[in-house]
């Protein structure tokens, strides 16, 4: 860790009681709404991919803390709150595979391990996809 550009930003906010940071955007989903109903699939799937492969595209938003320690994850997935028809929630699990499918966005992120400077990466990125 101590060859991390990022490891006095990590000491610094890990001190706090609550180090994270959250920001919501609008990105542009038009081609990935208009793909989806091209193609008859779910826009939710389509764009819940796209996402995944803009947050996987940026070593920022594949760090993780487990026991104090900084791991690089290779791929991360989501796992999002999903309707049900009786007005209940389900939570579905959705693990990121670059070759397989498996709006505004909301970004939540340990600000130890990336800043906004991240974050505008992944918006840029996302609207790029």
């Amino acid at each position: 860790m101590h060859a991390w550009p990022r490891q006095e930003h990590y000491r610094y906010f890990g001190e706090l009681d609550d180090p994270y940071f959250g920001i919501t955007a609008k990105a542009d989903f038009t081609s990935c709404y208009m793909q989806s109903k091209q193609d008859g699939a779910s826009f939710f799937l389509y764009s819940l991919h796209k996402i995944l492969r803009a947050a996987n595209a940026i070593d920022e938003f594949r760090y993780r803390v487990e026991d104090g320690n900084i791991v690089l994850y290779d791929l991360i997935g989501a796992s999002p709150t999903i309707g049900r028809e009786d007005g209940s929630f389900g939570f579905g699990v959705f693990e990121y595979h670059e070759d397989r499918l498996m709006m505004s966005v909301s970004v939540e992120l340990n600000h130890g391990l990336a800043d906004g400077y991240h974050v505008a990466q992944f918006f840029r990125l996302l609207n790029m996809l």
